[in-house]
């Protein structure tokens, strides 16, 4: 799927039931997410992961974030009760409307549409702490090699990445990338809807979006940063053993539990990465 096409589901996606786009919970689905709730795991979240990054011992500087695939502002709302200025980025419309409307931070959280393969509205050095979630799977191969190159682009030195990226299935091992699933067909629910329409643009509009997913082998990922100026300073797969054994210490509210322990062996393995450039 190309950027337009990618764009153009994901717009879809944000009128139809953007929160649980986000975030699908199965018991979710249908716009069942209420909003505070839906706004309260980004805080734990991103409690978390600071936490966690505080463990670390580094001198993170709290200056700058970027929240790339920002959707609603799930977490730049939340990266900015630790940063003096947060940039949320989606390529949906819908998305950036709704995260424009849920914003409680004024100027100090800003989101940005864009519509390129790239960062470009941000300059060399930009960051001090990049975080995606949820994410670059999304999109082809060729496109997340893009935006990881425009990651370490923008990111200030000694500043910290952290995303997450769906890797290989346990049997794949003969290509570099992966399709993760073929596109899922979704909103099953609004079908009876578009029988009922009387104009085929109204028939367009309902048209269900597809959520593709695809990954990168995880050594094929760290190859590429290295190459690009970044260093690895943690990866980790993503399954609730691993997650809960490194991050779990720090999770007061049982947000862990809740999101990965329904899943405990996944089909396609994904993977944690914080990076920084020296």
């Amino acid at each position: 799927m190309d950027l337009k096409s990618l764009q153009k589901n994901w717009d879809k996606f944000g009128e139809m039931d953007p929160l649980w786009s986000i975030l699908t919970m199965p018991d979710k689905k249908g716009n069942k997410w209420q909003i505070e709730e839906f706004f309260a795991t980004g805080m734990q979240e991103i409690n978390i992961m600071m936490n966690f990054i505080k463990s670390l011992d580094r001198a993170v500087q709290f200056r700058r974030a970027l929240d790339f695939g920002c959707g609603i502002g799930r977490l730049s709302q939340s990266l900015a009760h630790y940063f003096e200025e947060v940039h949320g980025i989606d390529i949906a419309p819908s998305m950036i409307r709704l995260a424009r409307k849920y914003n409680r931070y004024s100027d100090k959280c800003i989101y940005h549409l864009n519509e390129k393969d790239n960062l470009s509205v941000f300059s060399n050095n930009s960051f001090d702490f990049i975080y995606s979630n949820i994410t670059l799977h999304h999109m082809e191969p060729k496109y997340i090699k893009k935006y990881l190159r425009e990651f370490v682009r923008v990111l200030e030195y000694k500043g910290l990445l952290v995303f997450h990226l769906l890797g290989e299935k346990p049997s794949e091992k003969k290509s570099e990338f992966s399709i993760v699933h073929p596109a899922i067909k979704l909103f099953a629910y609004f079908k009876e809807k578009i029988k009922n329409l009387s104009t085929k643009k109204e028939q367009v509009m309902l048209e269900e979006p597809t959520m593709e997913a695809y990954g990168i082998r995880q050594e094929k990922v760290i190859e590429f940063l290295n190459i690009l100026g970044g260093k690895i300073l943690f990866s980790i797969e993503s399954n609730y053993q691993s997650i809960n054994e490194v991050f779990g210490k720090f999770d007061e509210w049982g947000y862990i539990e809740q999101v990965f322990s329904s899943d405990p062996e996944p089909e396609w393995k994904g993977y944690w990465y914080i990076v920084t450039k020296s």
